[in-house]
């Protein structure tokens, strides 16, 4: 099992199934520096995260965190703003029921 923090154009059904079709979603939100809604450009920050970006954790099941990434790469929808390099890094996200969790977040910065 594999859980992602998705935000941006990534939050539909049409766009997930494109990854795998075995997911359970739930909305939350991770708290960030910034967030260029235009753009998807994203600010995290080790302190000073006073943002909140809504979004969905997706738990996939059956599925690798490899497999996650090759498929993510070759996903149109998913090059938020023409950037060629994307950052990956883990991120505690708050549930609209207050559970916290550890989960991947992929996304590009200004």
């Amino acid at each position: 099992m594999v859980t992602f923090f998705f935000y941006h154009h990534f939050t539909n059904t049409y766009n997930l199934n494109k990854l795998h079709h075995n997911y359970v979603i739930e909305p939350g939100y991770v708290m960030v520096k910034s967030y260029d809604e235009d753009t998807g450009h994203v600010c995290l920050c080790k302190t000073d995260n006073l943002t909140r970006l809504y979004g969905i954790v997706v738990e996939f099941k059956q599925i690798t965190f490899n497999e996650i990434i090759t498929k993510l790469n070759g996903i149109e929808e998913f090059r938020l703003c023409q950037t060629k390099s994307y950052n990956l890094d883990t991120i505690q996200v708050h549930t609209v029921d207050d559970h916290s969790l550890t989960s991947y977040i992929v996304y590009s910065k200004n």
